[in-house]
Parts: structure tokens; sequence; C-alpha cells
């Protein structure tokens, strides 16, 4: 009973090179990328409440592109609330929410 706290945090490098493959530029692809999630849960009784907040990031780099562009762009919150009553059976009620942080850019 009482509350459970949780950090998850992730971290991705994605590096290839293109060379003389049809349709696509020759030279080097790079996708940097982080996540973090922010985990909390209470529990007493037959009631249990759970929050995740998630936040996720990338930004990847072509060879026809001379910038950095926001490749993932992600906020999630998630709250869910379960009431069980009887063993087998009980109901719940969930909110959430998802949405971009960074605007939007053209790429030309």
């Amino acid at each position: 009973d009482g509350w459970n706290l949780g950090l998850d945090l992730g971290f991705n490098i994605d590096w290839d090179i293109n060379s003389l493959i049809p349709g696509t530029d020759d030279g080097a692809n790079t996708k940097l990328g982080g996540k973090v999630s922010f985990i909390a849960g209470y529990l007493k009784g037959n009631h249990e409440w759970r929050n995740k907040i998630t936040i996720q990031e990338a930004f990847s780099k072509i060879p026809a592109q001379d910038d950095w562009v926001k490749s993932t762009d992600l906020f999630s919150f998630e709250t869910t609330y379960y009431w069980s009553p009887g063993k087998w059976w009980g109901t719940y009620a969930e909110i959430s929410l998802d949405t971009s942080i960074f605007p939007g850019v053209d790429i030309e």
C-alpha cells in the first residue's frame, strides 16, 4: 500500500552510410534521441491510481539537409484509476494526452 515511484531513461544513436544506392544521396544519416518517463502509482485497499508522464525526442540529419530536423517529438500524460471491489471484477477511468513540445518546421 502507498506510493510507488519510478523513472525510466533511454537514449539512442543511429548512424548509417549510403553509397551508390539508387534514389538516395551518398553520405551519412544520423539520428540522436532520448526518452524519459516518470511513473507514480498509488495503491490502497481496492483502489489503485497510476500516472505516467513521458517525454521523447529525436533529431535527424541526412546528406540532403544541412540542418538537424526533429524526427520524434512527444509529450504524453496518462492517468488511470482502478476500483476493484470484487476479486475478479471492477471498473476504471482513464485520461490521456499526447502532444508535441517543439513547433514543426517545413524543410525545403
